[in-house]
């Protein structure tokens, strides 16, 4: 089994969330749970699961993934104007 990249404390679980732009009501649909045990868990009053945790993984794994689209997004927006392109290769904005 693959070990865990963070240790999902307090502040990473909120840096997640605000990295993603979300709120806790937002992170809490998609761990299945209700928003006060995301106020809980970053405020350390709640420890997390392992079910959590593995969803928390998952979560920050497509967040890098997503990170050079995203960060390459207004770069291909203009290259696609001046191209009058509909699609452009991230690896040719890099």
């Amino acid at each position: 089994m693959k070990s865990l990249e963070h240790h999902w404390k307090q502040d990473q679980i909120r840096l997640l969330r605000l990295r993603l732009g979300w709120t806790q009501s937002d992170l809490a649909r998609r761990l299945s749970c209700e928003p006060q045990m995301i106020e809980d868990l970053e405020a350390g009053s709640l420890a997390v699961e392992s079910e959590i945790v593995h969803k928390l993984e998952m979560i920050a794994h497509q967040a890098d993934l997503c990170g050079d689209e995203i960060q390459c997004l207004p770069a291909a927006e203009n290259f696609c104007d001046q191209e009058h392109l509909g699609q452009v290769d991230l690896n040719k904005l890099k």
